[in-house]
């Protein structure tokens, strides 16, 4: 069942026990207002009655028999009865348990019994409700019983058109309220649709669609939230598709630069097994054989270190030396590279670090000729431990420059696997410096030399 069904569904069934209660109590107490207005018509007409027979039958003063009596006070009685009769409306006179004057087609001394006082609704013959009244009075040495007996049945269907018509108007208002209520909640539950709709349609791929519902109630904030998130699952499934992107690139790249030294291991592995040699040749396909796989060897520790680089969850920043992480580079190097350390500690991985400065040295030195010293300065600028690598190499021409951290992107490619490059240092060296939360840049000019700056955050307490 869909939503608005079931709110219509159950905000009717709320109004409709509401409201029938409502109408009940309120006929109710107009039922109880008409049979209270019968009881005090037939109380207030007994009193008059009372009275009335007692100031004209007074007959204190002088001497009848109880025969005479009776036959005064029945017509006494008989005469104002007569004057006074109404529809549905009958009085009797009884003494001493029998009627002296009766016109009434029912028993009121059996509807109310010799020991009841005051009113009595009860239905008898005919299913006729009755409002029944008696009161005694005396007149001379006798007591005389009068009675009322009213049919109050008319009140009683009264009654029952009233609750007939309130119910009859609560369904029609119940008909018609659900009409309404289920035409406003499917309006107003529109935009949940439209959400569920978007939501389906992203899951098969469209990430670009957005709900652009504007409201103030929770339904608008809620395709707000909604927008915000598909909005960020989109940037995370493009963010997804170029990293995927790239490491396609990445293999594909890896593929075609393996298979240079790869091929010429083949080859020259097959020309020992295949051709007669002499030593000097033997000798010169052995080496060519080590150093394709030297070159194969460095290419697959560079691309270690790049996929180790894509999820750096062993690796931890702390604060380290950062003499000592000189020192050690300078006995690797010696002579040909200057340090110059104007600060006292790193914060970040000492490994990554260390690969970043040797990966820039190798760089310079392979760009440099022989005999030119480099230098790296480890200095403090604006937050950041700032790493400076020079050389007075050949250079890079400026339309290279923003290419060079691209991986496998090498100026010189003859020349680079000559030297023994990957083209994948730079690369790692960027995705270092960032995932110090850092960056790197590059000057260079052709015939003068190259500066690469690193620039990693700070340790911050």
């Amino acid at each position: 069942m869909k939503l608005w069904k079931k709110i219509s569904l159950i905000v009717i069934s709320v109004i409709l026990v509401m409201t029938s209660a409502v109408i009940y109590l309120i006929v109710e107490i107009q039922a109880g207002t008409l049979r209270q207005a019968d009881e005090e018509y037939v109380q207030n007409t007994m009193g008059v009655l009372v009275s009335n027979m007692i100031s004209v039958a007074d007959f204190s003063e002088e001497d009848y028999r109880d025969t005479t009596v009776k036959s005064l006070v029945q017509y006494y009685f008989s005469r104002y009865a007569s004057l006074v009769q109404e529809k549905n409306t009958y009085y009797s006179l009884a003494s001493e348990g029998e009627y002296l004057y009766n016109l009434c087609p029912y028993d009121p001394m059996a509807c109310l019994g010799e020991e009841t006082e005051g009113l009595l609704r009860r239905t008898v013959e005919y299913g006729k409700e009755l409002v029944v009244c008696r009161e005694t009075f005396s007149v001379g040495q006798q007591i005389f019983s009068a009675y009322i007996c009213k049919d109050v049945s008319a009140t009683r269907e009264q009654i029952g058109r009233l609750r007939i018509l309130g119910f009859t108007l609560l369904a029609a208002a119940c008909a018609v309220g659900a009409v309404v209520l289920a035409l406003l909640l499917r309006k107003a539950l529109e935009p949940v649709a439209r959400l569920t709709r978007s939501a389906s349609l992203i899951s098969e791929g469209h990430y670009g669609l957005r709900t652009a519902y504007e409201s103030r109630d929770e339904i608008g904030w809620l395709s707000k939230a909604f927008d915000q998130m598909a909005e960020s699952i989109e940037g995370k499934i493009e963010s997804l598709d170029r990293e995927l992107e790239r490491k396609e690139l990445l293999i594909g790249a890896l593929s075609h630069e393996i298979k240079t030294p790869m091929t010429a291991v083949v080859g020259y592995a097959d020309t020992l097994l295949r051709m007669p040699l002499d030593k000097e040749q033997q000798e010169k396909c052995a080496r060519q054989i080590a150093e394709a796989g030297r070159r194969a060897e460095s290419l697959s520790q560079k691309m270690m270190d790049m996929i180790s680089l894509s999820g750096q969850d062993a690796a931890k920043k702390q604060d380290f030396a950062a003499e000592k992480l000189t020192g050690e580079l300078a006995e690797i190097y010696g002579d040909r590279v200057e340090f110059i350390c104007r600060i006292e500690s790193l914060y970040g991985d000492e490994t990554l670090v260390f690969s970043l400065i040797e990966n820039l040295i190798q760089n310079a030195l392979r760009a440099s000729e022989e005999g030119e010293r480099i230098r790296v300065t480890l200095k403090e600028e604006e937050g950041y431990d700032v790493i400076l690598v020079e050389d007075h190499g050949c250079g890079i021409s400026p339309e290279h420059v923003p290419l060079l951290t691209e991986p496998f992107y090498r100026v010189d490619k003859a020349r680079s696997r000559k030297m023994g490059g990957a083209g994948l240092g730079l690369t790692i060296c960027k995705r270092i410096a960032e995932w110090h939360d850092g960056d790197l840049h590059i000057e260079s000019a052709v015939g003068v030399g190259t500066t690469v700056k690193v620039r990693i955050a700070a340790h911050t307490t």
